[in-house]
């Protein structure tokens, strides 16, 4: 994307102070681009955070994937979802939950493996998966609930 084009699009999200701040660093630039185009990735740190972040949201998609840093098809998965998601832009919220952290919500949503990825519509889990499927799966899942 034209950097013009990136400020047009990103100055009304962040500021232009920002923007022109991480132009001396280019890898602080992408980062940026990425999260212009894809805001709602988050990893949650505790039950508070969930519960504010996930469980009050309404009218959107959430897609909630329990992973963990050993995980090799953890490792698979990551880079699929990531790459569904830059289909649909922000229209669709990905909270990270790693269950070596956050045990206490892995238990209450018995995950008992992982990857696990749940979907969560208006207060509602209204989907889910384990282990590390195609992306296009991962596709068909997100707009069948978008």
């Amino acid at each position: 994307m034209a950097f013009k084009a990136l400020l047009q699009k990103c100055t009304p999200i962040l500021g232009r102070g920002l923007l022109i701040r991480n132009m001396r660093n280019h890898e602080a630039v992408s980062q940026f681009h990425s999260s212009c185009r894809r805001k709602e990735e988050f990893s949650i740190q505790d039950t508070k955070d969930f519960e504010e972040r996930v469980l009050t949201v309404t009218g959107r998609l959430t897609i909630i994937d329990f992973h963990a840093s050993w995980c090799g098809p953890c490792k698979l998965l990551t880079p699929r979802i990531t790459k569904a998601l830059e289909k649909v832009g922000d229209k669709v919220n990905l909270a990270k939950v790693d269950v070596d952290v956050n045990t206490e919500l892995a238990m209450e949503y018995k995950v008992s493996s992982v990857p696990a990825v749940f979907f969560h519509k208006d207060g509602n889990i209204v989907d889910k998966f384990v282990g590390a499927i195609e992306q296009d799966r991962i596709e068909h899942y997100i707009e069948k609930y978008m």
